[in-house]
């Protein structure tokens, strides 16, 4: 009987079982078109991207929060900021194993970067060359490339596209 009431209440507010026939609701959103210029529903692109998703956010979050600083110094401010909440979650979610919180993807250039600004003290110039296999200037484009990403999903998602084109 209860099955029966959700049903009736389904077919009352237009809803369906098929993704494709549910309304796209106030804010419509979008992943962007595919090769034929059909529009890409969000979950097909979306759902397999979700931990590099959740790793751009968090970096966004630490970059919105640097604001008003020169480039350089937000650039590192923002890296320590991350690398050092990334690593500490991801040492709270390993230690509780049953959480079922996933951890964070923390990119290899963070930590070689992070490691190379606290090893290179106040001065202002990165070094061209390598640190114990790791390429600093390398890594700090890394990162750069994915501060640009993560502005340019939060452009989208103010357009009411998401997560949208910025690749590009």
């Amino acid at each position: 009987r209860s099955l029966e009431q959700v049903r009736d209440l389904l077919k009352q507010h237009n809803a369906s079982d098929r993704l494709r026939d549910m309304s796209e609701g106030q804010f419509r959103l979008t992943a962007g078109n595919n090769d034929q210029g059909e529009l890409i529903h969000p979950s097909a692109r979306m759902l397999r991207n979700l931990g590099k998703l959740r790793l751009l956010f968090h970096v966004y979050r630490f970059w919105v929060a640097n604001d008003g600083i020169v480039f350089r110094n937000r650039l590192d401010r923002t890296s320590r900021a991350f690398f050092k909440w990334a690593d500490a979650w991801n040492i709270k979610v390993s230690k509780k194993k049953n959480d079922g919180r996933p951890k964070v993807d923390l990119p290899a250039s963070f930590r070689h970067y992070v490691n190379y600004l606290d090893k290179r003290g106040d001065r202002h110039r990165v070094s061209i060359h390598v640190i114990n296999d790791a390429d600093i200037p390398n890594a700090r484009r890394q990162i750069v490339r994915y501060i640009t990403k993560a502005c340019r999903i939060a452009e989208n998602v103010g357009r009411g596209e998401f997560t949208g084109n910025y690749e590009s």
